[in-house]
C-alpha cells in the first residue's frame, strides 16, 4: 500500500514543524497550500480519488487524537497531539500580527455581521465569499480574487471541497497563499463555541460536536470512527512499510 506510506511520510507530525514550515509559507519557500489531516480526512482519503491526487501539493499536518493513536499504535513514536483549531489559532494571529489582508471562502455569513466580528478580532478581511458553489463553475470568483490585493486565501468548507477548491485556485494565482480551516472561524469569531475545557483535555471534543450536530456528523463519527480504526489495523495488518 504505498500510496499510505507515502502520505504517512508526508504528514507534518510535530507543532514546531507546523511553526517552521508555516514560517517558510509566509515567506514564498515552499508549497503555497496548507490543510490538515485527521480520522475524517484519512478515510477520506480511502474513498475519493480527486482528494487523495492533489494531497501532494500541500502542506499537511496530522490532527486530531484519532490519527494521533493511529500513528503511534503504526509506531510513529515521534508524533505528537495536534489540535488544528489551536493551530488556526496561531496562524491566524500571526497574520493579524503583520495586518496581512485576508479572503475568506466558506460558510454562509450574512457579510456585515462578519465584516463587524473580524473588524472586532482586529482581522484585515478584505473580501468574503459563501462556500455554497459548485467548484466547476468558479470563473466570476477568480475574476473577483485576481482583483484583490490579499496574498492570503482561508477556505472553510470541509473535507475534501476545500482542498479541491484550493487546488483549482491554486492554478490561477502564483502570487496568493491558501489556508484550508474547515469550521475554525465559527469558533474564532465567536459565532459557535468550542467544547468545554474539561471534554477537550479528555479528548471527547468530537463527542461534544456530535451531540451540536448528530445528524450531519453522524456518519463522520458513529459510522467513520470504527471505519477507520478497521482500515489503521489492516495497514498493521499488512506490514506496510511507513517509514521507507
Amino acid at each position: 500500500m504505498t500510496t499510505n506510506s507515502k502520505l504517512i511520510n508526508q504528514l507534518i507530525i510535530k507543532r514546531q514543524i507546523i511553526d517552521d514550515v508555516f514560517f517558510d509559507f509566509c515567506i514564498d519557500r515552499g508549497k503555497r497550500m496548507f490543510t490538515y489531516f485527521n480520522q475524517n480526512s484519512f478515510n477520506i482519503f480511502y474513498e475519493n480519488n480527486d482528494y487523495r491526487q492533489i494531497l501532494d501539493s500541500f502542506n499537511v499536518y496530522q490532527e486530531g487524537i484519532g490519527l494521533f493513536l493511529a500513528l503511534r499504535f503504526l509506531k510513529i513514536k515521534e508524533a505528537e497531539r495536534i489540535d488544528a483549531t489551536e493551530v488556526h489559532e496561531k496562524m491566524i494571529k500571526s497574520l493579524i500580527s503583520k495586518n496581512e489582508k485576508i479572503i475568506f471562502i466558506g460558510g454562509r455569513f450574512e457579510e456585515n455581521e462578519l465584516f463587524r466580528r473580524c473588524k472586532i478580532a482586529k482581522l484585515n478581511l478584505e473580501y468574503y465569499h459563501h462556500g455554497y458553489f459548485d467548484l466547476n463553475g468558479i470563473d466570476d470568483l477568480v475574476q473577483n480574487l485576481n482583483s484583490k490585493d490579499a496574498k492570503f486565501i482561508l477556505i472553510g468548507m470541509g473535507t475534501p471541497k476545500q482542498e479541491l477548491l484550493a487546488y483549482k485556485l491554486s492554478s490561477f494565482f502564483t502570487d496568493k497563499k491558501i489556508i484550508c480551516i474547515g469550521n475554525f472561524m465559527n469558533y474564532f469569531l465567536g459565532y459557535q463555541k468550542r467544547a468545554p475545557k474539561l471534554l477537550r483535555v479528555l479528548q471527547l471534543e468530537w463527542f461534544y460536536r456530535f451531540l451540536q450536530d448528530p445528524y450531519r456528523l453522524f456518519k463522520r463519527y458513529i459510522l467513520g470512527i470504527p471505519v477507520f480504526f478497521w482500515r489503521v489495523f489492516k495497514l498493521k495488518l499488512n506490514n506496510d512499510k511507513l517509514l521507507q
